[in-house]
């Protein structure tokens, strides 16, 4: 049977407005901009050290609570809470590839008291009081956290499994009187035997269904998080900080590890993001690093590039503080053969700089070279300073920089980052702001200045290295700190063992 022309439009129509949704909603980023890795010794170190820490977490906590408070016609007086034990023996949080999730054994509550004295006013002289106590001994609380995700939107899905509590040999008190102690009795009935069942039938599923049907969707808008009232620079108006945090595909569970996998976006709202997404696929470390974290060009470029849209980054440098460095104060004079302009219009002065990283600046890894290559837009402003320390502006000029950035960890046993320029050059030298006359000679200060990058490169390590930035030790564990540079990502691997091992 032959159709008819308009039949087949109207077919091709039809189907083109049906399957239009499905491409779309399946048209999910084919690779991550971060990836997570979490072994299983992270999470036996992270479960040993939070329960030999918590009993020290709660003793600081008990002593911020208040002694009285108030609700509705409520007195709560004498509120203490004391005498917290727990027994570390069975705490241990383990991968559940078969629930991929985490199970997670909590340390026996040995003991915590509770007490409080409660008073309600009837009428003029006329009260009702009575005491709480409550005896929590031997509780035990285990529970399972699953994370997936949605297969075409990337939303995170959140499911608490396998929830159990015991109460062990805990009870509730009330004294006063035989009503209050009837109570009581009958509390305690409610809370030992059924108190599973109402775990199994109501607690766990609410939560539940609380977090995938109001938290997620409402508060999360399903991995795509807005944050109201940031100032962009040079505008009043606000927009939103918007974080891409969707799973593009959902976390792979072994026995022995998690993977997880997040498009890892940063930008504002009324501006979008401006790089382009991953289109090359990002790898794990293959030797065996507790926690490894692995971002993209793309998503390290997009938190700069929102962190420098604020306006708010700018690195002053103090003439002092070059003479402090390198024993050579900085003035107009040293700077004669480079911006002759400075001197001739404001005689012999000390200057001062400030470097502001504006948009444009552009980060990529590069695996051969073990560097990051980066094109650096910076506004340059050169500053003189009178003899009693007043300052003005000379010219500002943006300046456009290539470099390779070189950061590793010079050693691991004081942890120093070492972190250096490399083949620095000069690719551009606008001059925005002029007070000095210095416009006409921009492209001779751009050759002169590139003639004496290798001496300004090395000024910048030696500063950057007199910083000498250092790692922070802990007191319980020892770190090891690996950099792995891939082709348009970086990696980040971290072994942790307990101390002296």
């Amino acid at each position: 049977m032959k159709l008819p022309n308009h039949s087949i439009s109207l077919v091709l129509t039809l189907l083109i407005a049906t399957l239009a949704p499905l491409a779309q909603s399946s048209d999910v980023q084919a690779y991550p901009g971060v990836q997570l890795r979490i072994e299983q010794d992270f999470l036996d170190m992270v479960s040993k050290e939070l329960f030999e820490v918590l009993p020290v977490i709660v003793d600081k906590i008990d002593n911020l609570l208040p002694k009285e408070l108030n609700i509705l016609i409520l007195h709560f007086s004498e509120i203490e809470l004391k005498d917290f034990q727990i027994d570390p023996a069975r705490g241990k949080f383990k991968i559940d590839a078969k629930e991929s999730g985490i199970k997670m054994n909590w340390a026996k509550l040995v003991n915590y008291q509770f007490h409080c004295h409660v008073k309600i006013p009837i009428w003029w002289f006329i009260q009702i009081n009575w005491d709480i106590d409550i005896y929590l001994k031997n509780v035990t609380v285990d529970n399972g956290i699953s994370l997936t995700s949605y297969a075409h939107s990337g939303a995170p899905y959140v499911d608490l499994y396998q929830t159990k509590i015991n109460l062990g040999d805990s009870y509730y008190r009330m004294s006063g009187n035989f009503i209050m102690y009837l109570i009581s009795w009958i509390t305690n009935l409610l809370l030992k035997y059924p108190l599973q069942v109402l775990i199994d039938l109501f607690l766990q599923p609410g939560i539940n269904f609380f977090i995938n049907n109001f938290l997620i969707p409402g508060t999360l808008h399903n991995g795509y998080i807005e944050l109201q009232g940031f100032h962009t620079s040079g505008t009043n108006a606000t927009t939103s900080l918007m974080l891409d945090l969707t799973l593009p595909q959902t976390p792979v569970y072994t026995d022995t590890s998690i993977d997880t996998f997040d498009d890892g976006a940063v930008y504002f709202k009324n501006h979008n993001e401006t790089f382009t997404k991953p289109n090359t696929p990002m790898k794990f470390q293959t030797n065996d690093f507790s926690l490894q974290l692995v971002a993209s060009s793309f998503s390290v470029n997009q938190i700069v590039e929102t962190v420098l849209e604020t306006g708010l980054i700018a690195i002053p440098i103090d003439h002092s503080q070059i003479k402090n460095l390198i024993g050579i104060d900085l003035t107009t004079t040293i700077m004669l053969v480079i911006v002759p302009e400075l001197f001739y219009h404001y005689g012999s002065k000390s200057v001062n700089l400030k470097f502001t990283p504006i948009s444009g600046t552009n980060l990529d890894f590069s695996q051969s070279n073990s560097t990051v290559d980066s094109y650096l837009q910076i506004l340059a402003d050169f500053i003189i300073v009178e003899a009693d320390n007043s300052t003005q502006l000379a010219f500002q000029a943006l300046m456009g920089i290539e470099a390779d950035i070189d950061l590793q960890i010079e050693d691991n046993v004081n942890k120093t980052v070492d972190f250096q320029f490399k083949d620095l050059e000069l690719k551009s030298f606008n001059v925005t702001v002029d007070n000095c006359y210095v416009k006409n000679d921009e492209d001779n200060i751009k050759t002169r200045l590139n003639a004496i990058m290798a001496a300004i490169e090395l000024s910048v390590n030696q500063f950057v290295k007199a910083l000498g930035p250092k790692l922070p030790q802990f007191q319980t564990f020892d770190y090891n700190l690996h950099f792995d540079y891939q082709d348009h990502a970086f990696g980040t691997g971290i072994s942790i063992k307990p101390k002296g091992q």
